[in-house]
């Protein structure tokens, strides 16, 4: 876990918030 780099995400589309809520 330490190992791994946290990568950062993508900034979220329109298409994906507007399904999330």
């Amino acid at each position: 876990m330490r190992s791994a780099p946290l990568i950062p995400l993508p900034p979220t589309p329109p298409e994906t918030a507007h399904r999330r809520g």
